[in-house]
């Protein structure tokens, strides 16, 4: 299942409240093909920024005197954002297209939602992990576009400090589990 984040504004700018899954339709284009293949919408969920904004953040108020160690996590809102930027499969004529939607993309979404930039070319490379600064989102974004689909230098996953599997080994992820994302990424 793929999530699609969309953003809908009228002509003034305003945000669209009130949409449906029945609103939208998506589409997959196969290869270089000019036919559309319609895809089913399996899940839909409408998020206010608004609503969100007002929300209580549920921090626990206590009266004077009195104090905690009580630790609370905030739950995010709305799930974390992963732009992929696909240099394998984009022709180069729609990669700056491409790359001028995602800049106007990053701007729309909420200061508090955090992004990661991959990029798809040989590998799979990140690029940029989860930030919420716009000023280094949009630094990767040009990274991505530089390296382009050529997607830079063949560099083995394992001597990549970018690549998934590097980044995963300093973690207790399984390492069966890293052997086969190694394998993906060559």
């Amino acid at each position: 299942m793929v999530a699609v984040e969309v953003v809908a504004r009228d002509h003034k700018g305003q945000a669209i409240s009130g949409l449906t899954a029945d609103d939208f339709q998506v589409s997959e284009q196969i290869g270089g093909k000019r036919e559309q293949h319609p895809q089913k919408i399996a899940a839909f969920r409408a998020v206010s920024v608004a609503e969100i904004a007002a929300q209580d953040k549920g921090k626990l108020t206590l009266p004077a005197g009195v104090y905690t160690n009580l630790v609370t996590m905030d739950k995010a809102p709305v799930p974390p954002t992963v732009l992929l930027v696909d240099g394998l499969n984009t022709d180069r004529a729609s990669q700056m297209q491409v790359h001028r939607q995602m800049i106007k993309m990053l701007a729309s979404i909420p200061d508090d939602v955090p992004v990661a930039v991959f990029l798809l070319g040989r590998r799979l490379s990140l690029i940029r992990n989860f930030t919420t600064d716009p000023k280094l989102l949009k630094a990767a974004l040009q990274k991505s576009s530089s390296v382009g689909a050529d997607n830079g230098t063949e560099v083995e996953p394992v001597d990549d400090p970018n690549a998934l599997s590097a980044l995963l080994e300093d973690t207790n992820f399984p390492a069966a589990s890293l052997n086969e994302i190694e394998q993906f990424e060559r």
